[in-house]
């Protein structure tokens, strides 16, 4: 978890490595990180560029008032996985997308939706292929490469999982389960919900009693993985169709010791997994591909552990922190003059109704006189898009609202446009009640 806030911690350690790169740079002035839900310092200084890493629901109300305080501000986003929806991450008013998925990067986000089996047809998707992206791999906090001390020993029966426990990590549960029935290790696993997990489902339940220590503390992450025999890792399975590759994979590499073997397991898919075994290539690291190939691998790595000397400096130099922060910067160099200027600041809107007999001469009245808004105000209004609220009630969407700055609903004080707009708080891409002071929605 993160020291600062609470929350995750690999959204920490990513910016925290990232704002400690780009600070060493002479053409940067000042860098400053800005956790969920604090936004106290956002006013302090005129921001020349925000880059956004992950989603929390007031990160539209950010955008704006970067925005407004700076009409030149260069905003991006680096799309590291696709919480809380694909379409909530494309609907964000960026000017261009980092990302760490080479599908998105080189085919868009039409070709993600495809390789996830959404919509391709969602708006606000073709909206985000007219904008700039570019790969940007994660990468490697300096503290992880740092060298250890001679007292830190390897424990040779010590495997350590590190991550939250999730269902849509979805060989996560069989692979840990398998494992921990190994003879002679010890598994030790560190993250937040398994104690919530195992209240709802008994396979939980057996891994938190025998194996699970609570919560890290980011910066204690080095020092368990040197003294690790071997380190486990899986992906978010939608992250894992897309291709990123996620912190653990570089935190491992990066600061454990050289008889430290680091297993991954993971979702087959049509690809193995192409952009992890690059990483994996040429090393006693392994990738497997079900509960039983994970476990095998374990007994196999336990049985020839080697003492032989640390040496991760060529892998910490490659995936350094400063090569992404050149990276960006070049990037945001070359196309900043090409982006459109949208800084009269943009108003998206979103239209709920509930489908009755009087909702479309509304709703055609309306939409000519939204237009003539930004002849009388200077200031750019669009509807995002129209939404029939019986289908938001059935199908339980929790990103109909994604990118919205404003809420319209039309129709019976107690029908469904009504009662889905009463649920937006309830939903990540749509939360008010943690935006920045000045700016409700």
């Amino acid at each position: 978890r993160s020291e600062l806030h609470g929350w995750v911690a690999g959204s920490e350690i990513t910016t925290r490595g990232l704002c400690a790169a780009l600070i060493k740079r002479k053409d940067v002035a000042a860098c400053e990180i800005f956790a969920p839900f604090y936004y106290g310092a956002l006013g302090t200084r005129i921001w020349d560029i925000l880059i956004i890493e992950g989603f929390s629901g007031p990160v539209e109300h950010v955008i704006r008032t970067v925005r407004r305080m700076n009409r030149k501000a260069f905003i991006a986003h680096w799309f590291l996985d696709t919480y809380p929806s694909l379409s909530a991450v494309a609907a964000l008013q960026v000017d261009l997308f980092f990302t760490n998925s080479r599908i998105v990067a080189s085919r868009g986000f039409h070709a993600a939706a495809e390789r996830l089996g959404q919509d391709p047809q969602q708006p606000w998707l073709a909206i985000a292929d007219t904008k700039p992206r570019r790969f940007v791999a994660l990468g490697v906090d300096e503290s992880f490469c740092e060298k250890t001390q001679n007292d830190i020993q390897i424990d040779q029966s010590l495997v350590v999982y590190l991550g939250q426990a999730s269902v849509t990590k979805r060989m996560l549960l069989p692979s840990l389960l398998t494992i921990s029935q190994i003879p002679g290790i010890r598994l030790e696993i560190y993250g937040s919900a398994w104690d919530r997990f195992a209240d709802e489902e008994n396979k939980y339940l057996h891994l938190v009693q025998c194996c699970w220590k609570g919560k890290l503390e980011s910066k204690a992450i080095p020092e368990l993985y040197r003294r690790a025999a071997i380190i486990l890792g899986t992906t978010e399975s939608e992250q894992r169709k897309l291709g990123m590759v996620n912190n653990r994979v570089f935190e491992a590499l990066a600061s454990s010791s050289a008889d430290t073997t680091f297993i991954a397991f993971e979702e087959k898919g049509n690809d193995e997994f192409i952009e992890l075994r690059r990483l994996l290539q040429n090393s006693q690291h392994q990738l497997t591909f079900s509960p039983t190939q994970a476990a095998r691998a374990v007994t196999k790595a336990l049985r020839s552990v080697v003492q032989r000397e640390r040496n991760n400096s060529d892998f910490c130099l490659r995936n350094s922190y400063s090569r992404r922060a050149d990276t960006m910067l070049s990037t945001i160099s070359l196309v900043k003059d090409d982006i459109f200027d949208f800084r009269r600041g943009t108003e998206s809107i979103v239209l709920v109704y509930d489908q009755n007999d009087s909702d479309w001469p509304f709703i055609h009245g309306l939409l000519p006189a939204i237009l003539q808004l930004e002849l009388e105000y200077q200031q750019r209004f669009r509807v995002l898009k129209l939404v029939q609220a019986n289908h938001l009630l059935s199908d339980d969407d929790t990103s109909w609202c994604a990118g919205a700055s404003i809420v319209i609903a039309r129709g019976l004080w107690h029908g469904p446009a009504r009662k889905a707009t009463a649920k937006l708080n309830e939903h990540s891409a749509c939360a008010r009640s943690a935006g920045i002071v000045g700016t409700p929605r």
